[in-house]
């Protein structure tokens, strides 16, 4: 199993557009929250061949909502844990 044992997974070189990135962690990690951010062209267009970040958090670990913040489009992201009533 791709995360036995792990509560966070943090990928790179994560090829496709952030639809598809999503999809394909969805299927691989059910019930997982995701944070996907793919590399953005110079017009900010997404570029699927220039890889991606991908945050994914187990279930109930959050107990809550987790959110995204990019730094930078396809390189670098924070996600932020909140409680059930957004603490």
């Amino acid at each position: 199993m791709l995360a036995k044992g792990f509560d966070v997974l943090c990928f790179q070189e994560v090829h496709g557009l952030p639809t598809e990135i999503l999809r394909q962690f969805q299927i691989w990690l059910p019930n997982w929250q995701f944070c996907v951010s793919g590399f953005l062209d110079t017009e900010g267009f997404p570029n699927a061949g220039t890889g991606g970040v991908v945050i994914a958090v187990r279930p109930g670990v959050a107990r809550g909502v987790v959110t995204q913040h990019i730094l930078v489009h396809g390189r670098c992201q924070v996600a932020t844990f909140h409680g059930p009533q957004g603490q």
